[in-house]
């Protein structure tokens, strides 16, 4: 990874480096102060060595650092230590401007807000969610981005099919939606729709066999009754 490269070069907790990086830079100066007011406390040596590296090393701006800050600390993740692994992560996937990062954390926020929705759904509440339930909660939002709407119309399927909200069995549905390249609420129902025609179009064939098979069997039946009378 770059950022494992540029964690070498990194000052340690109470190098000289680091403190001669702060007094060079007014900016930085202030941004060690913003971000100390944003946790509400003083930060100590390591605290602020994470802050340089974040500045000086990941060349992250001020207006970056304090968003990350800001967004860690909503979150209830207060650590600076985890707010930097979090700043060296959005480097390794090259989301380091600002206008990248507010993206990013949309789209997270989005992916948030669905996964609480899926989880009032199906019932699931705040336990813990099982791998496998993780896994394919994961799958409907990243791989086949399905929106509430279709995660909704799979749930209720699988209600009527089974009687149990069941993630897997939901899963199974979205996934051959995403085969077929169904994406909207309108395409599903559309498919439904057809299918049933078509299931009420082979069962009045079948129905029509038998009736015509039937009539045959009692003309067959008639005359065989006849040809005995006549013997």
């Amino acid at each position: 990874k770059a950022s494992d490269l540029l964690k070498k070069e990194a000052p340690e907790d109470s190098s000289e480096e680091a403190a001669g990086i702060i007094e060079s830079s007014d900016e930085l100066k202030k941004l060690i102060d913003e971000c100390s007011a944003l946790l509400g406390k003083m930060l100590n040596k390591n605290e602020v060595s994470h802050i340089v590296s974040m500045y000086e090393y990941l060349r992250l701006t001020p207006e970056y650092i304090k968003k990350l800050f800001e967004y860690c600390i909503e979150c209830d993740k207060k650590s600076v230590v985890y707010i930097s692994r979090m700043a060296y992560s959005m480097f390794d996937n090259d989301i380091t401007t600002i206008d990248e990062l507010l993206s990013h954390l949309e789209e997270e926020d989005k992916k948030t807000d669905l996964i609480y929705r899926i989880r009032e759904l199906f019932g699931i509440g705040s336990r813990a969610l099982t791998s496998r339930e993780k896994s394919n909660i994961n799958r409907w939002i990243e791989e086949y981005n399905s929106p509430f709407e279709l995660i909704q119309q799979a749930y209720e399927i699988t209600v009527d099919r089974t009687g149990e909200a069941s993630v897997v069995y939901a899963s199974a549905i979205l996934k051959r939606w995403h085969t077929e390249g169904f994406t909207t609420l309108e395409e599903t129902k559309a498919e439904a729709e057809s299918y049933k025609a078509s299931k009420k179009a082979k069962e009045a064939k079948e129905k029509e066999h038998l009736g015509n098979f039937d009539e045959d069997e009692f003309m067959a039946l008639a005359i065989r009754r006849s040809y005995k009378d006549k013997n």
